[in-house]
């Protein structure tokens, strides 16, 4: 895992503000938790992420190079971190995770092997990262990642492909693909075909986010034809979803819309169909089929998608609002966004102020619509999200002519969907949004 812990200390250091190049050694101790634990806006969750950090240093002990532990001062702190928790809301799901980890590192601490503690913390991780917490999520996939000893090596490709996603999250492209590359050449040599084709997905998200929009799509398709052919419904699925959001972005929304629904039909999990549901309904905006849309942002939001995925929906339920020239509406997505904007992942930042800046101009308030826009071409360009930048400058111009789009004017030479296949597809986003 040397590569995984060079990784981690160059996250360490870009977010400290030093270049990547410069050698800034620091010895990685949970600090996430405990930054997160000094934020006045978190002060209602202090003692959980503490007990957080305190689960985190007892499961330190158990990493490949943590050596020698005595018994009695093991299970004096296994004793008094249980004691801690205990204290906890256990109805909290992020205390049901710790309890969980403190109830397997017993079992470790009692003979159990190492590669037991796997488990948990990818699933404790993937729980930060739907919360939007990724430094959080990031130390503790690499925490398990330093439990490997070679016994669990299905365990080290789900935890490269976590590791990934969560660093493409942060906005750091290039070693969101190092990991990816780890991730499918591990995959490989176990002869895990499923892993390779979530690496190869994974990938093509980066060349998407980074603005190579043909050449992601053309990995996509490449990979939804390997998935069809060797029937792996969830690598299929996942291949016509970020295929569909590829597409979307080159102006094809009709065929984005059949890639996107068929995401939704084949995932198997709500936590996949929510993201689906999202990106058809920003299809179906560009379609100008404003209320479907809105239907399925609903259906997010109403549903109890995690925040990733609802912080996204409500964005793009503040721009439906403002194209049906509703303010008030806008005006309440727009306050409920800005309650959590500091935890948004680089992309959706740049997303609400672009979208923002746009709303403000099709309500006439040019005032406010250039700051909004100037702030996310900004986080666009620190970022490295081209595509944004594209977006951002083009809003600009537009607005400088007085020519944003106003309500009633979807992409331009859309086709026309099938009558019947649209006609299902908005009845079950209106049952959706009403259950």
């Amino acid at each position: 895992m040397a590569r995984s812990a060079k990784r981690r200390e160059k996250v360490a250091v870009m977010d400290a503000g030093f270049s990547e190049s410069e050698e800034v050694f620091r010895t990685w101790m949970h600090e996430p938790f405990l930054e997160h634990m000094a934020d006045q806006r978190y002060r209602e969750r202090g003692a959980y992420t503490l007990g957080a950090f305190l689960v985190m240093r007892l499961v330190d002990r158990y990493v490949v190079e943590a050596g020698y532990n005595h018994p009695e001062a093991l299970a004096y702190q296994e004793n008094s971190t249980l004691e801690y928790v205990l204290k906890l809301d256990q109805d909290d799901p992020e205390v049901g995770h710790l309890m969980e980890l403190i109830r397997v590192s017993n079992q470790v601490r009692m003979g159990g092997k190492r590669k037991l503690l796997w488990a948990p913390l990818l699933a404790y991780a993937y729980w930060l990262e739907q919360e939007l917490r990724l430094k959080e999520a990031l130390d503790v996939v690499e925490t398990a990642m330093r439990m490997d000893d070679g016994t669990a090596s299905e365990k080290v490709v789900a935890a490269f492909l976590q590791q990934a996603r969560i660093l493409r999250l942060m906005g750091y492209f290039d070693l969101a693909r190092e990991s990816y590359k780890d991730a499918r050449e591990r995959a490989e040599a176990m002869g895990d075909t499923h892993g390779v084709l979530l690496s190869r997905i994974g990938d093509a998200i980066v060349l998407r986010q980074k603005g190579n929009l043909p050449a992601s799509e053309r990995a996509l398709r490449e990979v939804l034809k390997d998935a069809e052919r060797l029937g792996d419904r969830d690598a299929q699925a996942r291949a016509h979803h970020d295929l569909g959001g590829a597409i979307l972005l080159m102006h094809r929304t009709t065929e984005a819309v059949e890639h996107l629904f068929a995401a939704f039909e084949l995932y198997e999990h709500w936590e996949d169909k929510f993201r689906a549901l999202s990106d058809l309904g920003e299809a179906l905006r560009r379609q100008g089929r404003y209320l479907a849309a809105r239907n399925a942002f609903l259906a997010v939001v109403r549903r109890g998608a995690p925040r990733q995925v609802s912080s996204r929906s409500m964005i793009s339920l503040m721009e439906v609002s403002a194209l049906l020239k509703d303010p008030l509406e806008f005006a309440r997505w727009r306050s409920e966004i800005e309650r959590i904007e500091e935890e948004l992942p680089p992309e959706h930042r740049a997303d609400f102020y672009l979208q923002l800046g746009i709303g403000y101009s099709r309500f006439r308030n040019v005032r406010k619509a250039i700051p909004a826009l100037q702030q996310a071409l900004e986080i666009a360009k620190t970022w490295g999200l081209e595509t944004y930048v594209a977006l951002t400058q083009r809003a600009t111009l537009d607005l400088k002519k007085g020519s944003i789009a106003q309500p009633g004017e979807p992409d331009p030479a859309v086709a026309t969907e099938p009558e019947a296949e649209l006609k299902r597809i908005e009845e079950a986003l209106s049952e959706l949004a009403a259950a």
